[in-house]
């Protein structure tokens, strides 16, 4: 399933940092989320817009994939933006799976074709350590649902 946000992007994007706070703390937030949630406590919420930063990596609309395969625990993926670099397309996001949050990003190659995920945890938990027995469908994942829906757009 995939969700494009405009009218209730800020109550999903409230949603994940209140998630990212239940698993990683407080303290794990940076501070433009620990500014958006002063803001969404006070009732002030600013519609995102499309922003470049100095890494190279363009923030856009926000979009959430849900995995479509139901024989693996809860696998979401957030994306936050994308960068070309030395010939790849690289995807920057956070992915659920089960009850554990991760940050990281998806390798692509210059089409959009998936290559490789590198996702851990704030304390370093590698996300294909935790879904080990998942490999096959986190990449299939990424692969087919996450790739193929962000290089549409």
């Amino acid at each position: 399933m995939i969700t494009k946000f405009n009218d209730f992007l800020n109550e999903n994007k409230l949603d994940d940092l209140l998630d990212k706070i239940s698993a990683s703390g407080i303290k794990s937030l940076t501070d433009k989320e620990m500014e958006y949630l002063n803001n969404a406590s006070q009732g002030k919420y600013e519609d995102e817009k499309e922003e470049e930063y100095e890494d190279g990596f363009r923030s856009s609309e926000s979009v959430i994939i849900t995995c479509g395969n139901n024989k693996i625990p809860q696998l979401k993926y957030s994306h936050h933006g994308s960068a070309e670099i030395e010939g790849e397309l690289v995807y920057d996001g956070s992915v659920i799976f089960g009850d554990k949050y991760y940050w990281g990003y998806i390798y692509c190659d210059d089409d959009g074709n998936f290559d490789r995920a590198e996702f851990h945890t704030t304390e370093g938990v590698d996300l294909y350590d935790d879904g080990e027995r998942y490999t096959v469908e986190i990449n299939n994942f990424f692969k087919n649902e996450v790739c193929g829906t962000l290089k549409k757009t």
